[in-house]
C-alpha cells in the first residue's frame, strides 16, 4: 500500500470529524460533519500539491482518492437529507440554503457523470459549481449551529479548521491555478485526424504567442 500516508491524512480527519462531534453531545450531526470535512477534503486533493502527490505516490493516485471522496460526500449528503425527512433545524431559510446547496450538487455530480459527451471546457465551467454548493453547505451550517461551533473547542478547531482548508483550496484550483501555473492559454479550434497514426491538433492562443517553426 504505496499511498499509506495519504491514506492516513483521510482516516485520521475522518476520525477526529467523528470524536470532535460525539465530544460535543451532537452525535446527530456527526453525517453532516463528516460531509463536509468530506468536501473539504475532496478540494484539497484537486489542488495538485506536491507534498501530497507524495503522500499519494503519484497525482493518479490523488484524483483516485480525490473521486473517492467526492462520492462518499454525495453518499453523506442523501443520508442527512434523508434523515431529516420533513423535520430538521434552524429556521426555514436555514434549511433552504442547505437544500439548494445539496440539490446543486448532486446536480454537478450528474453532469459529471456524463463528462464525456461534453466539451472539457463547458465540463470544467459546470464542475466549478461544487464550491458554490460547499459555500452553501457551510452556511446552512453556521446558521443553524453557528452558537455551538464557534468558540474554544475541539469541534470548532474542527469545523472551522476544514471549512477554511476547504475555502482556499476551491478558491485556489478554480480562481488562482491556472493562472499561476499556466502562462500560456489557448483552446482547442480544431481536430483533424490525417491518417492512422498522426493527429493535427489547431489551438487558437488567448494571448499572442511567438513561434519560430523548426
Amino acid at each position: 500500500m504505496r499511498a499509506w500516508k495519504g491514506i492516513v491524512l483521510i482516516l485520521s480527519s475522518i476520525a477526529v470529524t467523528l470524536v470532535a462531534w460525539q465530544n460535543a453531545g451532537l452525535s446527530e450531526f456527526v453525517v453532516p460533519g463528516l460531509a463536509l470535512t468530506s468536501l473539504s477534503l475532496t478540494f484539497l486533493l484537486s489542488t495538485k500539491f506536491r507534498i501530497l502527490e507524495s503522500y499519494f505516490q503519484g497525482i493518479e493516485n490523488m484524483y483516485f482518492y480525490h473521486k473517492v471522496m467526492a462520492v462518499f460526500s454525495m453518499i453523506l449528503l442523501l443520508l442527512h437529507k434523508i434523515g431529516l425527512g420533513q423535520g430538521g433545524h434552524g429556521s426555514e431559510f436555514a434549511k433552504t440554503i442547505g437544500s439548494a446547496g445539496l440539490y446543486l450538487f448532486l446536480s454537478i455530480v450528474f453532469v459529471a457523470y456524463f463528462g464525456n459527451f461534453l466539451k472539457y471546457e463547458i465540463w470544467r465551467f459546470i464542475h466549478r459549481f461544487v464550491y458554490l454548493a460547499y459555500i452553501l453547505g457551510l452556511v446552512h451550517t453556521f446558521m443553524i449551529l453557528g452558537d455551538r461551533i464557534l468558540g474554544n473547542t475541539l469541534l470548532s478547531l474542527i469545523v472551522l479548521g476544514y471549512a477554511v482548508i476547504g475555502v482556499i483550496s476551491g478558491f485556489y484550483i478554480i480562481f488562482l491555478y491556472s493562472r499561476m501555473r499556466f502562462r500560456r492559454v489557448g483552446y482547442v479550434q480544431k481536430v483533424t485526424h490525417l491518417n492512422h497514426d498522426t493527429t493535427e491538433i489547431e489551438i487558437a492562443m488567448k494571448r499572442p504567442y511567438r513561434y519560430d517553426y523548426g
